[in-house]
């Protein structure tokens, strides 16, 4: 991420919901993002591309308060966000599917489940212990079980099969 990316809203267009000005991350001696600067409006899909060791998981991880930058970020007043890593460092989660989804909020999880492509037999299934796809789908299905004002998914179809990309990508 070399230069800055821009994602203004036309003029006379919403506000921005997200602004971004001179972030910086260095890592030791090596800067990883260096005067990063966008902003993105409210409802706006918007796709970070790059190679590996561009920064997109860093710039992830400076949006969510993780590392240490400089620069600025302002979001539109309060967010909550919800985040999907590419991976689990521990997939071995002694949860099950319901359980896991239950710790973020009670509900019905038919319509999440259903928005990844998993049906309501996986909520009786452990968490961790289904292929890497199943995982990240449960995943993406517990950031939307109580919907946050904004997702950051760090590559989202990592390790699923085609066919939930296809679903994935309309969502």
């Amino acid at each position: 991420m070399e230069r800055a990316m821009d994602s203004r809203p036309a003029p006379g267009g919403p506000s921005a919901f997200l602004s971004v000005s001179d972030l910086t991350v260095r890592v030791g001696r090596s800067t990883v993002l260096d005067r990063v600067s966008f902003s993105a409006a409210r409802g706006v899909t918007l796709a970070i591309v790059g190679p590996n060791g561009a920064g997109k998981t860093t710039l992830l991880r400076a949006l969510l308060g993780r590392v240490p930058y400089t620069g600025r970020i302002e979001w539109g007043g309060p967010v909550r966000i919800g985040y999907v890593p590419q991976k689990l460092v521990d997939t071995d989660i002694p949860l099950s599917v319901a359980e896991l989804l239950s710790l973020k909020c009670p509900g019905d999880y038919g319509a999440s489940l259903a928005m990844v492509g998993l049906g309501p037999g996986t909520l009786d299934r452990q968490s961790g212990s289904r292929p890497g796809g199943e995982v990240q789908r449960v995943l993406i299905a517990w950031v939307t079980v109580d919907p946050p004002d904004v997702l950051l998914f760090d590559e989202p179809t990592a390790n699923v099969g085609s066919e939930i990309r296809y679903v994935s990508e309309e969502c």
